[in-house]
């Protein structure tokens, strides 16, 4: 027994670079796992003594980085396009004899994979916006033209045939050839493809694990990459080059990755054209942050807005900078644009954007802040409440999931004084608004004993 364990731990050790990349990819799923088990203590300093509760089964910020095009999607983006250059850079390379044929399929199995991240990473999905998207998906979606269809179909295929053709040509060979390191290296990055390529099992926080998981492949992929850099250097295949010469692979590499990543990028907008840009009720309700003139304009083309509701108080030193082209857009497309301003900036503002809302002749409706990290999840969460029968407890589990952080302390104070006049039956019957009304005592107004006897009450409270 003890002869066998040391025999595999000799195994083990034999491929230092293996090793080192097996450890990389188990201090990744570390990091996955403490991000979804590590709620947030953010810190509010507009409201220090206010106590905020969670509501999620796990940690917000990881339902943040589960969402299509976030962190992790970006992430897959950048390790493919450098692992497109690095390839691009090993063929370049100067060599003192022509790589084998195993040599040859093996690389090719890994430009289908990095060809794929890039595809995955770039065109998140589902979309932002309901838009029929150009990730592989799409091709099951009657939204998508015919002809985009078939391109789309062609190049999975096309991609398919790249990452498995090599491997059935060599019958299984250049597997077995390889070191134990190797082939369970090889045995994670297929399970974390293919866990990522089909979204499943896909356990909560949804979406989050196959987008590591997708990670963790690139990573193996991108360290077999280098391992081939490695190898010549050792065996001594690379020829005594200028130093010109040597530089200029590096170089081409370096700008073709800068270069995919841009496409990335522009493919990435086309799928999400307004940051945290989400449908609430396709055809009527959509919320953003500030949206940039083009984002405007490529979302306006998709959904063909009636009306905009930006929930921020633009005659204030901090005015968007992207307010006035906004404005000018919606004149020149007769856009309804509503707006807070001056003293129209309180509860009773708020519930005027309820009623605009809610009015067909305003629909599609934009309602958007600057960030819509605050004010925007806050206005949902009341219309969610008021309109749509959600509970606070879901309500405030939807506004953690999408900032990615606890609900700042004003939207605690925002209910209390608010919903108790909008809604007092809902509000008295909720079972979390009496620890919410206990969190925020010395910050909310007074309510009375009696919240139905105000039901018809104006609204007074100017807080936002």
């Amino acid at each position: 027994m003890k002869s066998f364990a040391i025999a595999i731990k000799k195994r083990l050790l034999a491929d230092n670079a293996s090793l080192l990349t097996l450890l990389l990819c188990a201090l990744v799923a570390v990091v996955a796992v403490w991000h979804a088990l590590d709620f947030s203590h953010d810190y509010d300093p507009e409201f220090p003594g206010l106590q905020r509760d969670h509501y999620s089964r796990y940690a917000p910020f990881a339902y943040r980085l589960a969402e299509p095009g976030d962190t992790l999607d970006l992430t897959t983006l950048y390790l493919s396009a450098a692992g497109l250059g690095l390839l691009a850079m090993l063929q370049m390379r100067p060599e003192t004899r022509p790589a084998a044929r195993a040599e040859k399929l093996a690389r090719l199995t890994m430009l289908g994979i990095c060809l794929a991240g890039f595809w995955i990473g770039s065109a998140p999905d589902p979309t932002m916006d309901g838009w029929h998207g150009l990730a592989w998906q799409a091709a099951l979606r009657v939204s998508t033209p015919a002809w985009q269809r078939g391109a789309i179909i062609f190049v999975a295929l096309a991609l398919v045939c790249l990452i498995l053709a090599p491997m059935l040509l060599q019958s299984g060979q250049w597997i077995k050839n390889q070191s134990y390191q190797h082939r369970l290296l090889f045995l994670i990055a297929a399970l974390g493809f293919v866990w990522r390529l089909t979204n499943w099992p896909d356990p909560e926080p949804w979406g989050y694990w196959p987008r590591w998981a997708m990670i963790i492949c690139m990573i193996v992929t991108l360290s077999a990459i280098l391992a081939r850099f490695r190898q010549a250097g050792k065996s001594g295949e690379i020829t005594a080059i200028s130093k010109k010469s040597s530089r200029r692979p590096a170089f081409v590499s370096a700008l073709m990755a800068f270069v995919l990543i841009q496409a990335g990028y522009y493919i990435h907008w086309l799928h999400w054209p307004m940051a945290r840009f989400k449908v609430v009720i396709p055809g009527q309700l959509y919320v953003s942050a500030m949206p940039s003139p083009y984002g405007l304009k490529l979302a306006h083309q998709r959904h063909q807005f009636k009306s905009i509701i930006n929930l921020f108080n633009e005659d204030t030193p901090l005015r968007h900078r992207d307010f006035p082209a906004e404005l000018q857009f919606a004149n020149e497309n007769g856009i309804k644009y509503i707006r807070a301003e001056g003293k129209n900036y309180g509860n009773s503002f708020i519930e005027s954007t309820f009623q605009a809302a809610n009015d067909p002749a305003n629909w599609p409706v934009l309602v958007h802040c600057h960030g819509n990290m605050d004010r925007t999840p806050a206005w949902l969460g009341m219309y969610r409440f008021r309109y749509q029968g959600w509970g606070l407890a879901q309500v405030f589990a939807a506004i953690e999931r999408h900032r990615g952080y606890r609900p700042k302390g004003g939207t605690t104070v925002l209910y209390c004084d608010l919903l108790p006049r909008l809604e007092p039956e809902k509000w008295a019957a909720d079972p979390v608004a009496a620890r919410l009304e206990d969190h925020g005592r010395g910050y909310c107004m007074p309510q009375p004993a009696n919240v139905s006897a105000i039901a018809n009450q104006k609204p007074e409270s100017s807080r936002k």
